[in-house]
């Protein structure tokens, strides 16, 4: 039904755990276009209008991609946008995470996803919870869980036309303290990986 939809409402209850990792919203916002929001006593409304029709797809370009941050996560593919972006649109990123083979980190932790311009400027960026499918944090993932985590960089209308580079930090929440990126041959590279260019014009 939702392929011939022209608005969608999203009900969320309060301090319900419901899409912790925004995958819902994601969707729509790449669908469609925001119109609204409204609370209500215990429960809030979004929505969204759309152009049927309408195509969902949360990772359409997913690619193999390995960037490791031992000892707690490593990428396993990552989905960037396939064609330029404007000022003022945002940069959709979907990464697929699994643990290390290492002795598990039990902490808390987040990624953040910024562009940087060529002077080393961060321009925007998206920070977002480590969770799986159960919405737990790594160190209770299994070695089998490779759950995808959205971010979305929100970039202003002023964001001068050029390549950006894309850069992922791994942190922990209640600290800040960023986790050592790791090369192919396990030695430390700082603490951002570079995924890629994003070309604005």
């Amino acid at each position: 039904w939702g392929q011939n939809a022209r608005r969608i409402f999203w009900v969320r209850w309060f301090e319900s755990d419901t899409d912790p990792r925004h995958a819902v919203t994601f969707l729509l916002d790449q669908a469609g276009q925001r119109a609204g929001e409204k609370d209500f006593r215990g429960y809030s409304i979004d929505w969204w209008e759309l152009t049927p029709p309408n195509h969902f797809a949360l990772a359409p370009n997913l690619q193999p991609a390995t960037y490791r941050f031992p000892p707690a996560v490593e990428t396993v593919a990552i989905s960037l946008p396939a064609e330029p972006i404007k000022p003022g649109a945002a940069i959709p990123v979907v990464i697929r995470w699994q643990r290390t083979g290492e002795t598990p980190m039990d902490r808390p932790l987040k990624a953040r996803v910024a562009i940087y311009n060529a002077n080393g400027s961060r321009k925007a960026q998206a920070d977002a919870r480590l969770l799986n499918d159960r919405h737990v944090m790594p160190v209770q993932w299994s070695p089998t869980d490779q759950p995808l985590n959205v971010y979305r960089l929100e970039t202003e209308t002023e964001l001068k036309p050029g390549q950006y580079e894309l850069r992922l930090l791994v942190y922990d929440e209640e600290t800040l303290e960023p986790l050592t990126y790791v090369d192919a041959a396990g030695n430390p590279a700082g603490q951002e990986a570079v995924l890629g260019l994003i070309s604005v014009k």
